[in-house]
């Protein structure tokens, strides 16, 4: 079984120190509200408490987006003999497909359409793929295309 990621690049890791950068900001916010909650006889408030509250809720949406891009950077293709998987940038779950059902594939620059025998189009959008997975992704297309038009070849050449 063939599966193919995408490369970890810096910008994936970036998403992690977003998400970290969120905690902090949550930790300061709710430190400095509630600090002088716990000890009101102090004065060692070292902002507005409004600003600690912005603080603090801008830091769950930090956490929040960072959370949603790293969620959004997990996609993969995988192949095996008998079917084809994937899970795209948008998609909630993976899709699996028969190579049987395929009738034709054409491969464009970053889509690849899969034409099924009862006349529906799958449409898979490899943009988000790096260069070199990209290339990988359209080998292993176009190796599933020509298996597939040597099985047909085969099977008019018994009729």
């Amino acid at each position: 079984m063939t599966r193919i990621q995408p490369s970890q690049t810096k910008i994936n890791h970036w998403y992690l120190v977003v998400i970290f950068l969120g905690q902090f900001m949550l930790i300061m916010g709710f430190n400095g509200l509630f600090r002088p909650l716990l000890r009101p006889d102090s004065p060692e408030s070292f902002a507005p408490l409004w600003f600690l509250a912005i603080l603090a809720v801008a830091g769950i949406v930090v956490m929040f987006y960072g959370y949603r891009k790293a969620q959004e950077n997990r996609f993969f293709i995988q192949w095996d003999d008998d079917k084809i998987t994937w899970l795209l940038p948008g998609q909630k779950s993976q899709e699996t497909l028969s190579t049987r059902d395929i009738e034709d594939i054409e491969i464009k620059h970053f889509l690849v359409e899969i034409k099924m025998h009862d006349n529906r189009t799958i449409t898979l959008n490899l943009e988000n793929f790096l260069y070199k997975d990209l290339q990988k992704a359209k080998k292993k297309m176009e190796e599933v295309k020509e298996k597939r038009l040597l099985k047909e070849q085969t099977y008019n050449e018994k009729d």
